[in-house]
Formats: structure tokens, sequence, C-alpha cells
């Protein structure tokens, strides 16, 4: 096939009464059931919407069929797609310096906006002059709002015939967990591959089910959500992602409900279920059906898994259902897979040989122990090789590098950033073999399966050694109850011509906070998983550390933000020994925990449900909203 258009036409033709999507809720509570024929329908409206106008198309539409229509449409038309979180209709604010920094390097020829978004959307025309000027379609006034309707006016009697492999499909803005937004130029024939990779890894049949709550606007729920479902003629069930945030079990509810076979999501959607879903709420659920659960986008942590099995295994779930992975927006999603049905291949690895770059199994003299999964291998048509960055040189088996992959699912590059395009995606050995994508993820090659162990500009040099900030992070969130999964931040910064350790930690409540005792125990968690000491603890509320859109912990902007005294602290922890001349904007003590740091922040926010507030505007990060954009940056179905 040229296009990935055809996929939908294709099915649309064989089997159009086939169910394709379902959207739980999405009309007034009640779910929107459409078949393979009823989607090809309403994908060739929105192609001949769209055929008077020139260039890319910015898509600015909530989760759900509105986005899922524009997008095919997008596809059957032939014109690039530009997924983007869409402004909140009641506070589109948030979203707008993103939103200004996509139009500006993008410069759609049209936009495609839903009905109840487009008034949000005007009143941001003031900021983003250039969506003043581009001319914007109303996507489901085009469709129409009733059965009656929806099948009124012109329409394309298939996608574009004139649409090749090597054409735009998709511009997908990265998350910028290292920097800004930049847009990753796919092809339809990169959108074919990968799927086609990913649809051979998880061994996907007609008979398989799918579920999806992952935020359309980045690689995982874009790629993986959306359009393998489709490749593979399967039906796909999907859940808002603000309806899983704000109530877990709704996730395996469904999955439960429609027998889903398959379904998954960052590592930190299994902590959430396990830690907040209580047992009245999960007794009925029987989760039997559930063969494949992947887990990608951010680093996967051990214990997690086990917790979320043994939470659920009452429910039917079997820890050989796990299925670890990776990728990252510039190769489209996956880049190695792991098999099915075998539970995660977990290595004890020596932390002290890690630090210097080896990757070496635990034994009794090892200096501390770390926890890595392997996630999988690369397939026939795909590869993957660790490099010396510096050698440029393939490392030895065992050794730790920098990711390096190339294949049919590797995109053309950056769009208008040529040098970072020649620097990311045409990268050669020393023996001019290449081109290749370097992905800034460092990781070991161990018997062909490929370990994570960090990304390049994170890691912590500190005494000589290398420290991955996450084991770090892992250690500290573990440490105090009070304190929240997933939300802190390790990194270093330089003061008086020494590289310092700093931790930014999220607490569940800063009501009744014990400093001096989570200080201690932060300070003692650190100590036993890196033998260093935090030269600077500061505590922040739930939601405040800043995230990408895929979920991870941007650590380079919250180092910013500690440099430039804006983060707003609850509390902070100084080193008596080492004045640090960076300080939040609520400074504590330099020499001790600061309990009247913690007192007086909370005394100038006035009474509020600090549990419920933190969670709804990490929610709100996290879909239109921002739990969730590149996994990675370690991204991955």
């Amino acid at each position: 096939m040229a296009g990935f258009g055809e996929v939908l036409h294709r099915w649309a033709l064989e089997c159009p009464g086939d169910v394709a999507f379902t959207f739980l809720g999405a009309r007034d509570g009640e779910d929107i059931c459409w078949t393979y024929g009823e989607l090809d329908r309403r994908a060739r409206r929105i192609a001949a919407a769209l055929a008077p106008f020139d260039g890319s198309v910015l898509l600015i539409q909530p989760t759900g069929p509105e986005f899922v229509e524009a997008l095919f449409g997008c596809l059957y038309a032939g014109r690039p797609a530009i997924p983007t979180y869409p402004p909140h209709p009641l506070n589109p604010r948030p979203t707008l310096q993103r939103l200004r920094k996509i139009v500006a390097d993008a410069r759609p020829g049209v936009v495609a906006v839903s009905a109840h978004l487009a008034a949000a959307v005007d009143s941001l025309r003031d900021d983003i002059p250039e969506l003043a000027h581009t001319p914007r379609i109303v996507s489901d006034r085009v469709i129409g709002s009733s059965p009656e309707t929806e099948h009124d006016g012109p329409s394309l009697s298939a996608p574009n015939p004139d649409v090749g492999p090597d054409d735009l499909a998709v511009l997908q803005y990265t998350s910028g967990s290292t920097g800004d937004p930049r847009g990753v130029m796919l092809t339809h024939g990169n959108l074919l591959a990968n799927t086609a990779f990913i649809g051979r890894g998880f061994e996907l049949t007609r008979a398989s089910r799918a579920v999806t709550w992952l935020p359309p606007y980045h690689d995982m729920g874009l790629i993986g959500g959306l359009l393998q479902p489709v490749l593979a003629g399967l039906p796909c069930t999907v859940l808002a992602t603000l309806d899983f945030l704000k109530r877990p079990v709704r996730w395996l509810q469904a999955i439960a409900q429609t027998k889903a076979t398959i379904s998954g999501g960052p590592n930190f959607a299994y902590e959430l279920c396990a830690n907040r879903i209580k047992e009245e709420d999960s007794r009925d659920l029987d989760l039997r059906s559930w063969i494949l659960a992947y887990n990608a986008s951010e680093p996967i942590n051990p214990a997690v898994l086990q917790r979320f099995a043994e939470r659920f295994r009452d429910n039917g779930f079997r820890p050989e259902a796990f299925y670890p992975c990776y990728g990252l927006a510039e190769s489209t999603l996956a880049v190695t897979l792991d098999r099915v049905g075998r539970p995660p291949v977990v290595e004890k690895v020596d932390r002290g040989a890690l630090s210097e770059g080896r990757f070496v199994r635990a034994g009794a003299h090892a200096r501390g122990e770390a926890l890595l999964v392997s996630s999988g291998r690369a397939d026939p048509e795909h590869e993957c090789i660790v490099v010396d960055p510096e050698s440029l040189r393939p490392v030895a088996s065992g050794a730790v590098g920098e990711i390096w992959a190339r294949g049919p699912s590797v995109a053309l590059g950056y769009l208008n950033r040529e040098e970072e395009t020649r620097t990311t995606f045409g990268a050669r050995l020393a023996t001019g073999e290449g081109p290749f994508l370097r992905t800034g993820d460092l990781g070991a090659m161990i018997d062909g399966e490929l370990f994570i162990t960090g990304r390049i500009k994170d890691v912590i040099i500190l005494r000589g050694r290398n420290h991955a900030p996450q084991d770090i992070e892992a250690a500290v969130a573990s440490s105090h109850p009070i304190l929240r999964p997933s939300g802190g931040a390790a990194f270093a910064v330089q003061e008086q011509g020494e590289e310092r350790l700093i931790i930014v930690q999220e607490v569940e409540s800063a009501k009744a906070l014990d400093t001096t005792a989570v200080m201690r125990a932060i300070r003692r968690a650190v100590a036993a998983v890196s033998d260093l000491q935090p030269t600077a603890i500061v505590l922040i509320r739930w939601g405040q550390l800043p995230k990408t859109t895929s979920g991870k912990v941007q650590r380079q902007a919250c180092r910013s933000m500690f440099v430039q005294g804006t983060l707003e602290a609850v509390a902070e922890w100084r080193s008596p020994r080492v004045p640090l001349l960076s300080s939040s904007s609520s400074s504590a003590s330099s020499s001790s925990a600061s309990s009247s740091s913690a007192s007086s922040s909370s005394a100038s926010a006035g009474p509020r449900d600090e549990r419920g507030e933190g969670e709804a505007r990490w929610a709100h990060r996290s879909v239109a909203v921002e739990a969730l954009d590149n996994a990675a940056e370690g991204g991955g179905p």
C-alpha cells in the first residue's frame, strides 16, 4: 500500500459492518460505535472539506471520535496532520506556549477544530496571530450532528491516489523532555512500516481486541493506540484519558467488559492502578482476556510490575502478560519489542559498575544493586545497536553506550531544523556506515536484548562517576509515604566549581508535613542508592513538577527552575556545609529543613483540597492535558 489511508479504505470495502472503534461515554455519557464503513465515510467527508486548502492540517481536537475522524480525513486527503494538545474550553491559557511554538514552526495551511473548541481557539488569536489568518474547518459540522445529515454533501470516493509512501503523513511534535518541541516528519511509509513491526511483535490477529486511554497527540497514543488497530483490522475501545486519570479502575473495567487482549501505557499507569484502585471497586473485574500489557514511554520499574501483578492476581491478571518495549517519536514509535507470553526479563546489576559504563550482574561483592528490565529486540527489518558516543564505534556486549537505530520506521528528520536533522538522523559510525538515528538514550545490549539505562543529557556525573537520575528518584519517592510516586527529579548544578546533587520532589499533601522526618528519609535513601548526599532538597506540591506530555520528567526544565528560583517550594533543606547560590521562590533555611517554609506556603494558599487540586493540575497536563508526549525520549508502544 502506498498510503495509510488505503488501510482503512480496504477494511471498509472488505468488511464495512465490522466494528472499528467504540468511544466510551462520548455522546452525553452514551457510547459511540463506528464500523469501518462508517469511519471511511466520515474520513472521506473531511478529506473533501480539506481539498480546497494547501499545506498541513493543525488538528485541534479532543480525545475521542472528533480526533479520529479528523486524523483519517487528513490521511485520506494526503495532507500532513499535526496533532496537538487542545486548549481547555474554559481555560485555554496553559497550552498557549506550546501551541504558539508549533504554529510558528509548522505554519499549517488549515486548522481542523471541533465545534466545542472553536471559541477557545478564537480566544488565542491575539496571542497567536497566525491563527487569525489561517483558514479553518469545523470538522464535526462538516460531518453533521445526526445520522440523518451526516452523509449529506460532497465526499471523496476513495483516498487520494497520488499519495505515496515517501509523502509526509504526520508532523509529530516531540514532548520536549530535553528542549523545545520539534516536529518529527513521518511519512506514510514510516507509519506502515512501524505499525507492521508492532503487529508482528504483538502477534495481532483480527480476533484481537484493543483498549486505549492514551492521548492521541503523541507517538504511543497516536500510532499504538489508534493506527495500529486499524492496520490489524481489529476493534478498539477508546476511553477518554481524563476518565482514566480521574478513576483508573475505568481502564481495567473497559478491558474486562470488552474482553480486550491488548492494552497498555507508561509505567505510571500501572503504578496508579496498583496504588489507587480500591478492593471494592475491583472485586468483580475479570482480566483473564488481557494477554499483552505493553509498558513503555518511561523507565520501567520492576517493583511496580510486581505490585500490579500481585494486586490484580485474583482478577486473573498474569505476570507474563507484561510486555516491555522501547521507542521514540523519531522512529515513529517502536524500536524494540518483547516477546509475547514470557515474563519480563529483569536483571540485577552492579550499580557501581553501571556508573562506570558497564553492565555487570550483581554478585556477592557488588557495589550496590539496580534492577533493569529488558525492552526486547529489534525485528529483522530494523537495526538497533549500542555505540560509544565519542569514538563512534559499537561497544562490546555488556557495555553501556548510546542507542542508535535505522530502518524504514526512522523519520525523515525535524521540520525546519537542518542541522539537528543531520546530527540526529544522519549519524555514521567511525567506519562510515550509516546513516543511523541517534536516540540520545543510553543502554546496553545483552544476548540481543536491549536494557535502557538513561538519557545522555540527564546523567548525573559526580566524583567522576555516572549516576542514573531515575534510580535516585525512585529511592526518594519510596522513602516516605507522603512523597508522590513518579513525582521527583534528581539533577546536578555547578557551584563553586563543583557539581552538586539537587532533589526536587512532590508531596501528596503539605498538610501536617513532618518536614524533618521527610528530609531525613530522603537523605538516607539517596545515600543508600548512590553513596551521595544531596546539597539541596526542595519539596513541592502535587502537579508542580515539570513533565512532558508523555509523563516524562523534564529534569533540565526543573534544573532551570531551581537555578532561577522559580520553584514554589512547600519546604526546603540545604546542606549547612555547602552554601548554594540557587534558591527557590519559597526560600528555606540553608542549614536545616525549614518547617517555617512549609507552614508559610500553606498559610498563604488558604484552605484547599490539595490532593484534588494537584490531581486536576496533573490531569490537565496529561490530556489536554499532559500526563503524557514521547516515551521516551524512551517512548514506545
